[in-house]
C-alpha cells in the first residue's frame, strides 16, 4: 500500500543526508564491532583498509550484536540503493564480513533491533519496515543460536514503516515488550504497547495514556530513578504538530503523561539517554524541528528525581533528519556524542559531528572522521 508516509515523506529532498548518514553509520557499526576494548585514548577513526563489501544503503537501518555465540558482533543493514535491500554480515572476528542468506524481506524506512525476545540467551530480530510492493510489516524472528533465524508470526503487532519503537521490560517480568508510536498500514495512528509474554507473542496493554505521533522517536529511560522504564515519545501529531512528553511506569507497564516537565515540542528525529554528567541518572539528548519552523539539538539534564533542565549555550550542532548516537568513544568512562543530520539552507548540509565529553558538560567536536562521512 502507497501512503503519504512512504520513503522519505517526512524530510524532503534529503536522500543525499540519508545516504551520507547510512554510509557513515555502516562504518561507525563495522569500527564498533570489529574493535576491542582499549584503555583511555583520544577519539580517532580510520578508515581500514581494504573495505568489507558491505551494501551502501540510505532511508533504512542497522543492527549490530553477536547472532552466532562466537564472541563478536556481526552486522545487518537495510535501505535503498537505489531498491530495498537488506543484507546480514557475520564477522569473523578479525574485521571479515561474510553476507549470509536470511529470511528477511529486503525493505526500507525500516527499524531493525536484535534483542532476546524468547529469554533463550540468543538474540532475536525485530524487523519493521517498507518492503516489496510498497507493504508496511513488522516482523519478529527467531534465532535458533547459531545465527539462523525463523519468522514468528505475531498477529496481534501493527503493520507499519517508521522509527518510533523502543523496546524494554515496561511491566517487571523479567522479558522485553514493545512500546510502538507509529502509523500503521491502514493510516492509523498506533500508540500502544505490546507486552511479551516470554515466548516473544506480544498482545496490545490496550494503553491510552500516549499521544500518538508518526515520525518519531521512543526511548525508555528510568526518569526519575524508581527503578522502572519511562519513556519519551516525540515526534508529529495527528494534528501535524510538533509533540515531546514524558510518560512514567507505574512500575507495572501502566504510563501517564509527565506534569512537571515542558520539553521543546520537536519533530524529532531521534533521542537519546545517557548519563552525559556522571552523577547516576540518564539525561536527554534529542534533534528535531520545531513549529514554527527551526531545527534545534538539545540536551536536557537530569536532576535525579526526573526534573529535567535545558542546557545552554553547548556549541552542538542544531540538526534534523539524522541520528545521535552517545556512546564512549575513548574509554575515559563518559558517553561522548554522535551527532548527524542536515540544517537547511537551500542544498541540505549535511553534519557527521563527534563530540569528545570533557566532563563538566563541555563538548569539544572533532574532526577525526574524516572523507565522505564527516562534515565539521
Amino acid at each position: 500500500m502507497t501512503t503519504a508516509h512512504g520513503d522519505n515523506a517526512c524530510i524532503k529532498n534529503a536522500s543525499t543526508l540519508h545516504q551520507t548518514f547510512m554510509k557513515f553509520l555502516s562504518h561507525l557499526l563495522l569500527l564498533l564491532a570489529a574493535a576491542p576494548l582499549c584503555p583511555a585514548q583520544n577519539i580517532s577513526f580510520t578508515l581500514a583498509t581494504p573495505q568489507p563489501a558491505l551494501i551502501e544503503v540510505y532511508s533504512g537501518s542497522s543492527a549490530s550484536g553477536d547472532i552466532d555465540g562466537d564472541g563478536d558482533n556481526d552486522l545487518l543493514l537495510v535501505g535503498l540503493d537505489p531498491g530495498r535491500q537488506t543484507a546480514l554480515y557475520l564477522n569473523d572476528g578479525f574485521g571479515g564480513f561474510t553476507e549470509m542468506t536470511t529470511p528477511f524481506p529486503d525493505a526500507s524506512s525500516s527499524v531493525t533491533r536484535f534483542v532476546d525476545l524468547d529469554g533463550d540467551g540468543d538474540l532475536d530480530l525485530f524487523f519493521s519496515g517498507l518492503g516489496s510492493g510498497v507493504q508496511e510489516f513488522a516482523h519478529i524472528y527467531v534465532n535458533d543460536g547459531q545465527g539462523s533465524f525463523t519468522l514468528l508470526p505475531n498477529p496481534a503487532l501493527p503493520q507499519f514503516q517508521g522509527t518510533g519503537v523502543a523496546i524494554g521490560d515496561v511491566d517487571g517480568d523479567g522479558d522485553p515488550d514493545l512500546l510502538l508510536a507509529v502509523r500503521d498500514q491502514n493510516d492509523t495512528f498506533v500508540a500502544d504497547v505490546f507486552l511479551n509474554d516470554g515466548s516473544a507473542m506480544f498482545t496490545a496493554a490496550g494503553s491510552t495514556g500516549f499521544t500518538p505521533v508518526e515520525f518519531g522517536a521512543v526511548v525508555f529511560l528510568d526518569a526519575e530513578g524508581d527503578g522502572d522504564l519511562d519513556a519519551i515519545i516525540a515526534g508529529t501529531d495527528q494534528n501535524g504538530d510538533p509533540s515531546t512528553l514524558l510518560y512514567l511506569n507505574d512500575g507495572g507497564g501502566i504510563f501517564a503523561p509527565d506534569t512537571v516537565n515542558i520539553f521543546v515540542p520537536l519533530n524529532a528525529n531521534d533521542v537519546d539517554v545517557a548519563d552525559t554528567d556522571g552523577d547516576g541518572d540518564l539525561d536527554i539528548l534529542m534533534s528535531g524541528t520545531t513549529d514554527p519552523f527551526a531545527v534545534r539539538t538539545i540536551l536536557y539534564l537530569n536532576n535525579g528525581d526526573g526534573l529535567f533542565t535545558e542546557l545552554t549555550a553547548t556549541g552542538l550542532q542544531d540538526t534534523f533528519g539524522g541520528t545521535n548516537v552517545m556512546a564512549d568513544l575513548d574509554n575515559d568512562g563518559d558517553p561522548d556524542l554522535v551527532i548527524i543530520g542536515s540544517q537547511m539552507g537551500g542544498l541540505p548540509n549535511i553534519y557527521n559531528i563527534v563530540y569528545e565529553n570533557l566532563g563538566g558538560n563541555i563538548f569539544i567536536p572533532t574532526d577525526t572522521v574524516g572523507g565522505e562521512y564527516i562534515a565539521v
